[in-house]
């Protein structure tokens, strides 16, 4: 595509300032004027589109993922595992956009209100549906181990990898294309292809032992031995670890699915959704039986729960009030009051988009 290719050698050439200027962008978004109230849709399209060129840009350049992260896969990448990857990222890069253009498209009707719920919420079973299914190819393909998020200097190793592949692709290419006109000269040149191999000799040969900073750290040599094996191909897991994580990835789908069954105000999904987190944690194994990464991540899994403080019908009855509350009086101090007064329109649209899966 002649379009990609020149965008490619444009963010290439500028990525040093095009970058920044885009997250800066991003973050500002989340506090334009009118954000949460008429204007939410406009921001919201503008706010997806920067996440979606976000992806673009970083799998151009070979980054590691900042916008949502890529799934930790051991065993080597399949094009249908590629495909769920993208998906996954893509949808949720845009997934509280399709909801809102959902709702915005259904006010124009002449529906009956309850007509409107059930199309909003069969639009988001749809797109959990999808979820799912891309989280469980992930997980069948992981050998059925737990989901975990890559560390900071995983994303790294997985950046550089991807940009050696990328050049060595080339190089094979350009050695193809010398072959039939060798007048022809090779597009990456030495000083980069070493520059990228002392690169992957830094950070894959050698492990940062410092956990005070992801950035700053002495090295040693990472060896075999310090790689948790429960966490690799090696590892057969039980049927209760596969079973627990079955459950998590489809406790979204299974809230957002029974909002569609049952009534606006009905606490039952609410249970519902709260059952299938207790069930994960009581069937998964003891955290002693579970690697560094694993608990971190049930740790992090736990942590979620206090979303459901901002889950219907809790949030109405009992935590949307005291917050108001609150933020209406942070609102009154000089200079910093207009941000707690942007913060309570914040808390109600995260309340009724970001969180009605408990930022799954």
């Amino acid at each position: 595509m002649p379009l990609l290719s020149s965008y490619d050698a444009f963010l290439h050439d500028h990525h040093t300032w095009l970058l920044p200027t885009l997250d800066a962008a991003r973050n500002l978004t989340l506090f334009l004027p009118g954000r949460f109230s008429s204007e939410e849709l406009r921001a919201e399209s503008f706010y997806t589109v920067l996440n979606l060129i976000q992806l673009l840009n970083d799998s151009l350049l070979c980054r590691a993922r900042h916008v949502t992260v890529e799934l930790k896969i051991d065993s080597p990448y399949t094009r249908k595992v590629k495909y769920a990857q993208n998906l996954l990222l893509t949808l949720n890069a845009s997934c509280v956009w399709l909801e809102m253009n959902t709702i915005h498209a259904l006010r124009r009707t002449s529906l009956p209100q309850r007509e409107r719920y059930r199309i909003k919420w069969s639009v988001n079973c749809l797109i959990e549906s999808m979820k799912a299914c891309c989280r469980l190819i992930i997980f069948i393909h992981n050998g059925h181990r737990m989901l975990l998020a890559p560390s900071s200097d995983e994303l790294v190793i997985q950046a550089i990898k991807k940009q050696r592949s990328k050049l060595l692709t080339c190089k094979s290419s350009e050695l193809a294309l010398q072959s039939k006109a060798p007048s022809m000269q090779c597009i990456p040149s030495h000083s980069k292809e070493e520059a990228f191999e002392n690169s992957v000799q830094m950070y894959i040969s050698h492990g940062r032992r410092n956990s005070k900073s992801p950035h700053s750290g002495t090295y040693s040599i990472l060896n075999d031995t310090q790689i948790d094996v429960r966490e690799t191909s090696l590892f057969k897991p039980s049927i209760r670890e596969i079973i627990s994580e079955i459950v998590f990835i489809c406790r979204p789908l299974i809230y957002v699915y029974a909002r569609l069954m049952c009534k606006e105000r009905s606490w039952k999904p609410f249970f519902l959704s709260l059952c299938a987190d207790f069930l994960w944690r009581v069937v998964l194994p003891p955290l002693s039986k579970l690697s560094p990464n694993q608990r971190t991540e049930v740790i992090k899994r736990m942590f979620y729960w206090m979303v459901y403080l901002l889950r219907t019908p809790f949030f109405e009855l009992y935590s949307k009030k005291p917050l108001l509350n609150v933020t209406n009086k942070m609102s009154r101090i000089p200079i910093i009051g207009i941000f707690f007064h942007n913060l309570a329109d914040l808390i109600v649209a995260l309340q009724s988009h970001y969180f009605y899966t408990c930022a799954n």
